[in-house]
């Protein structure tokens, strides 16, 4: 880090803001590549093939309560919905597990 970069004690609030505003401006005129907008393509359910289920499977997280929810759908060829679930679990410690206990 460099020595215009370290903030010194006794600075005070409207130095330091001074500092960062003209580290942005800095930034934003050596930064000029031009960029091109991303455009996602826009993809929508699509339905398994005939005599075939199709399953959806999320979970979420609600860490107020210590909780999570695990969500299932489960269509056919048609898009209509022959099973779900939705419930309600103790947080359990990553997320990769709240998926995995929707997918189980």
């Amino acid at each position: 880090m460099c020595n215009s970069c370290e903030v010194t004690p006794g600075v005070t609030l409207v130095k330091l803001h001074q500092r960062a505003r003209e580290r942005v401006s800095d930034f934003a005129q050596h930064n000029t590549a031009p960029t091109a907008p991303v455009r996602c393509p826009t993809t929508g359910w699509q339905p398994p093939e005939h005599g075939r289920y199709k399953v959806n499977v999320d979970g979420a997280l609600f860490d107020a309560d210590n909780t999570a929810g695990l969500g299932v759908v489960i269509r056919d060829e048609h898009g209509q919905v022959m099973a779900s679930l939705s419930e309600r679990i103790p947080l359990p410690p990553t997320v990769i597990e709240v998926e995995a206990l929707a997918a189980r």
